[in-house]
């Protein structure tokens, strides 16, 4: 076997649908947390929509990785679908389970994800954290040529944040042209 992995160049990509399924979904129940995670992340990969109702327990999943994974998988997988299931993870106890709902959220719409993000994101208290995800979201947004209101973003006073909005104000003077 090369060095390849299993991921879509390697093996992984060879089985196809029942053989793939038969692997996979008894993983999702598996004991340990990190295969519980692996296995999201590789359904993630297969954009196949008939994974969503297995995915959607892992939600509630008490290991923070797990339910990152889930919601990340759920995004790809579940379109507009996953929306609805998705949005009530913003409020996790967990800043990395937040983020990917951010991103998740921009990725299944832009517009509305937007909407629910920005507000977020002027909570100085958690601006350290939340600051992460201005720049997927607002790629993502951009990506979909829904306008980022630059306005609507918070009050940046750290430096190293300054830097990354000035090249937001670029992008989406470029986008805008």
């Amino acid at each position: 076997m090369s060095g390849r992995g299993c991921g879509q160049s390697g093996h992984w990509a060879r089985l196809e649908g029942e053989r793939r399924s038969s692997y996979l979904l008894p993983l999702l129940k598996d004991k340990g947390p990190g295969i519980r995670a692996v296995a999201a992340d590789v359904i993630s990969w297969t954009h196949n929509e008939r994974y969503f109702e297995h995915i959607l327990p892992l939600l509630n999943d008490k290991e923070e990785w797990v339910r990152q994974a889930a919601v990340t998988a759920l995004s790809n997988i579940g379109g507009k679908r996953a929306w609805e299931h998705v949005l009530p993870l913003l409020k996790d106890g967990d800043a990395g389970v937040r983020m990917a709902t951010m991103i998740a959220l921009a990725r299944i719409d832009a517009k509305k994800g937007l909407a629910h993000v920005l507000p977020l994101l002027k909570d100085d208290e958690r601006m350290d954290d939340l600051s992460l995800v201005l720049w997927p979201v607002t790629t993502i947004a951009l990506q979909q040529s829904v306008a980022v209101p630059i306005a609507a973003l918070p009050n940046i006073r750290q430096a190293r944040f300054k830097g990354f909005l000035a090249k937001l104000k670029q992008l989406a003077a470029l986008c805008e042209a």
